[in-house]
C-alpha cells in the first residue's frame, strides 16, 4: 500500500511540473482567491477569552490583480458587487465576532503582480470610534442674554 501511495505522489508531482512547463503558470481558480483571501482575513480575528473573538479592524480593502480584461471581469463578476462583503459578514457572524469590518474591492489589471504566487493584496485599517461623551454632548456654556457681565460667554 505504501508502494501505491508513493507512486502516486510521484505521478501527481510529475504531471503537475508537466502542465506548468507546458502552459506555464496558472491563474488560481477564482474559488482558490475567494477562500484564500478569506483565510488571510479570518487569521486576523482575535479572541478576547471565553469563547469570545473579535476583529480588530474596522474596514478590509482588498486588490486582486488580473492578467487580462477578461479575468478582471470573471473576478468582478464573481466578487464584486458586495459579494466578498457578505462572505466576510457570514465568516464573522460564523466565528461569533460581533461587528464586521466594512470590505471594499478593487480589481486591476496587472499582468505582473497577477502572475505571482499570490495575486491579491489586503489592507487593514483601524478608524478610531468618537467618544461617546465628546460626540453626544456639545461643550456647555453660560451666555449672557440680559444685563452687564464682563464677559458675554463663560465655557463650563
Amino acid at each position: 500500500m505504501e508502494s501505491l501511495d508513493k507512486l502516486e505522489q510521484f505521478l501527481s508531482g510529475l504531471l503537475g511540473r508537466l502542465a506548468s512547463t507546458a502552459g506555464g503558470p496558472h491563474a488560481p481558480e477564482l474559488v482558490e482567491v475567494r477562500r484564500s483571501v478569506l483565510r488571510e482575513i479570518a487569521v486576523r480575528i482575535e479572541t478576547k477569552g471565553r469563547g469570545e473573538y473579535f476583529f480588530p479592524y474596522t474596514s478590509v480593502a482588498v486588490e486582486l490583480y488580473a492578467p487580462d480584461a477578461e479575468r478582471r471581469d470573471a473576478l468582478e463578476a464573481a466578487l464584486g458587487g458586495g459579494a466578498l462583503e457578505q462572505d466576510v459578514r457570514e465568516m464573522m457572524a460564523e466565528r461569533g465576532c460581533p461587528d464586521a469590518p466594512r470590505v471594499s474591492l478593487t480589481v486591476t489589471e496587472n499582468a505582473e503582480l497577477a502572475a505571482g504566487g499570490r495575486p491579491w493584496r489586503i489592507q487593514w485599517s483601524r478608524e478610531q470610534k468618537p467618544d461617546r461623551a465628546s460626540a453626544e454632548r456639545p461643550a456647555a456654556r453660560i451666555r449672557v442674554l440680559h444685563g452687564a457681565a464682563a464677559a458675554t460667554e463663560v465655557p463650563v
